[in-house]
């Protein structure tokens, strides 16, 4: 009576246990391994050094029409950073819901500043940028990607360049003289606690002496807005100019030219880049009549690194809804 109760007791264990291995637990015990479909792919090459980019496409491949793409660029405060840009594990989730609808995903490299040398790496980067989407424009037959529908995806220091290229016409910030007969437009834009107004941001209307205060009482504050402000103005003598600078390179300034439906994802208690970034964005939006939303999400900082597995969920659910009311113009989903 005994044995048989332990075994009856077992076997339930075990029918319990493998409810949870197929059925509740697939994403942590068998969530696939993304890996791009093509890695290290140059799409340009400029004084012998080669941008490269990763392609990632959906795990169906039954699908007859091609991909539509989004390109996703990496932040890291405009100086690092790689294209291998999924490690923060909301975006590796989030990314493998977005290829799971059937999107490609393309990650590339930018230009990033050198800060040893002083030297800007603007305009470079922003035409990097727009030379990657021509790249795959250029080359979407080979791929199986949709010229057709190109949006763009950007994290931080990356959404601020992906802003910067869906907002600007294809006249302004051009690279490769090969790839410009291409078009750089996007269908739209996401972006994840990128800025938006440069000078709010550094406080470029800071007086000398308000300057020399701030460099006086908190030493490494002051060497960060410099570095900062070095990747756009480069050496003191371009410096002079910071202010115009600072707004040639906003995505606020571009507003109402040529602003694509945007979507926004800022947490509330984020010191790198504050919220109030993404309010003035929206409000400027709002007031072009572009469509728009905001996400804000309250206790989170700068990289959304600390998201529990139910605020990932409401990220994958907010890109995916804007996906499939706001990037499809026919709202046929991929």
């Amino acid at each position: 009576m005994g044995i048989s109760v332990y075994i009856c007791i077992s076997m339930r264990r075990i029918i319990l246990l493998l409810f949870l291995i197929l059925f509740a637990l697939p994403g942590q015990l068998f969530a696939r391994p993304i890996a791009p479909v093509w890695r290290d792919v140059a799409y340009k090459t400029v004084d012998s050094l080669s941008m490269k980019l990763d392609i990632y496409l959906p795990p169906d491949t039954t699908l007859m029409r091609p991909y539509p793409v989004i390109v996703y660029i990496h932040g890291g405060s405009w100086v690092t950073g790689s294209k291998e840009a999924f490690v923060i594990p909301y975006m590796e989730e989030v990314l493998r819901a977005v290829l799971d609808e059937g999107y490609a995903v393309v990650s590339i490299e930018y230009l990033l500043a050198d800060t040893l040398s002083g030297e800007a790496s603007f305009p470079r980067a922003i035409a990097d940028c727009k030379d990657a989407i021509r790249w795959v424009r250029a080359h979407a037959g080979e791929c199986r990607l949709d010229p057709h529908r190109i949006g763009l995806w950007g994290s931080s220091a990356g959404a601020h360049l992906s802003l910067l290229a869906a907002y600007t016409p294809d006249t302004l910030f051009r690279g490769d003289s090969l790839l410009s007969r291409y078009p750089a437009q996007v269908d739209y834009v996401i972006d994840d606690y990128g800025p938006t107004h440069l000078n709010k941001l550094f406080r470029t209307h800071l007086d000398p002496l308000s300057l020399g205060l701030v460099k006086m009482a908190a030493p490494a504050l002051y060497r960060e807005r410099e570095m900062m402000l070095s990747v756009f103005s480069g050496d003191e003598r371009r410096r002079r100019q910071v202010n115009s600078t600072c707004r040639y390179y906003s995505p606020m300034t571009y507003v109402g030219e040529g602003a694509v439906p945007t979507l926004l994802l800022h947490g509330d208690k984020d010191k790198v880049v504050p919220l109030k970034q993404s309010r003035k964005l929206a409000r400027a939006l709002a007031k072009a009549d572009t469509p728009h939303r905001l996400v804000v999400y309250p206790g989170a900082g700068h990289s959304f690194r600390t998201f529990t597995t139910e605020e990932i969920d409401d990220i994958r659910r907010n890109v995916l809804d804007f996906l499939h009311t706001c990037a499809n113009k026919n709202t046929e989903k991929p």
